[in-house]
Order: C-alpha cells, then structure tokens, then sequence
C-alpha cells in the first residue's frame, strides 16, 4: 500500500480459533506501529485506533482505505463495528459513510461496500 506523512498500512491474514481476520498495522518509518485494526471475515471491524498523540493528522483515515480496499478484495459486503457512547469517534464513523443505531451502552456504526465482486 502507498505511504502517507512517512507512514504505511501493512496487513496480515490470520485464523485465531478458525476464524478468519486481517489484522492491520499503521506504522512509521522506524516501524513503531501507531494504529491497528483487526477486520473479520464478516465485516466486523474491532480494536481501530490511533495512539492519541498521533490523531487529528488523517491516520485514522488512511488506515481505514485500506481496511475497506481489503473489504472489497475479500468480497466483504458490509463493515461494521461499535462504538462507546461518549466516544468521540462515532463523528469520525459518520465522515466515512457509517449509518449508526444506539444501542446497549453503545452505537452499532455499519456502511455497506460497494464493489464489482458481489454475488
């Protein structure tokens, strides 16, 4: 994937307990990482974050195109992930085109993947 403010997006298959997930790393140029995600085959996107003192910088951003660049690659229909109530990354969700429901003690963010491999 293409580098952005001396960072990279590395992702990495893996089977934990037999299922299926793509584990995503952000990284600088000294490979510290800086942010993850962890995408599972049914489009649960969890653990996304950007060490604070690197946010408000388009990281967050950068590191979700390519979770969704790898979504469609895998033929993911839709992602979706939580998000805590006084969180205030459901505005961040929201810019990226996630649709979001309240639910118990959270919000329930999902955005439908549009790409040419569905079935």
């Amino acid at each position: 994937m293409k580098q952005i403010k001396n960072c990279e997006v590395k992702h990495y298959d893996l089977n934990v307990d037999g299922f299926d997930s793509t584990l995503f790393i952000i990284v600088d140029l000294a490979d510290d990482i800086i942010g993850s995600c962890m995408l599972f085959h049914d489009g649960l996107m969890q653990d996304f974050h950007i060490i604070s003192k690197f946010r408000r910088a388009g990281l967050g951003s950068y590191l979700f195109d390519g979770v969704e660049k790898i979504a469609k690659e895998k033929n993911i229909k839709e992602l979706f992930g939580h998000v805590g109530l006084k969180n205030t990354a459901l505005k961040f969700w929201t810019k990226k085109g996630f649709s979001s429901v309240i639910g118990n003690h959270r919000y329930f963010v999902t955005k439908e993947i549009k790409c040419t491999q569905h079935k």
